[in-house]
């Protein structure tokens, strides 16, 4: 794990990189394990900034990959568009995840439910939270500030 600090606007924002490795899904430890052809790796990036918490990942393939591991990829982006697409005032936080397992599901694969989306804000992973799977319980419409 690898942070940085430095003066910023008088405050002190922070980077935290985690790396995630095949059948890490997120937050995983980097250690000192190459990546060697083949592996998908997911990189999951924290900052601090003027007082806010916010996190994004995104995931690469490795080298040459076998073409199930490219679906997987593949599915996921076009999960996430789908996603991106519903984001306006007014859309439950619920049907986010109805529309990512729809569009899973129909390429047969399947939502992992452990983990979800969740909000930006002075403290880190807030709400709302913003589960990836359907028939969810999220609470809650998207809005404008």
């Amino acid at each position: 794990m690898h942070v940085i600090y430095r003066f910023s606007y008088f405050l002190f924002s922070f980077y935290l990189f985690n790396r995630s490795v095949n059948e890490v899904i997120c937050h995983g430890i980097p250690d000192l394990r190459p990546l060697r052809n083949g592996d998908i790796v997911n990189v999951d990036v924290t900052v601090f900034y003027k007082g806010f918490h916010a996190d994004l990942n995104e995931t690469y393939l490795v080298g040459e990959c076998d073409e199930e591991s490219k679906k997987l990829l593949n599915c996921a982006y076009n999960a996430l568009q789908k996603a991106i697409e519903l984001c306006k005032p007014g859309t439950l936080y619920k049907q986010i995840g109805n529309a990512i397992t729809k569009y899973v599901e129909s390429r047969n694969m399947s939502v992992v439910k452990t983990y979800c989306g969740h909000g930006i804000g002075d403290l880190f992973h807030c709400n709302p939270n913003v589960p990836h799977y359907s028939n969810n319980k999220a609470i809650g419409s998207m809005k404008v500030k």
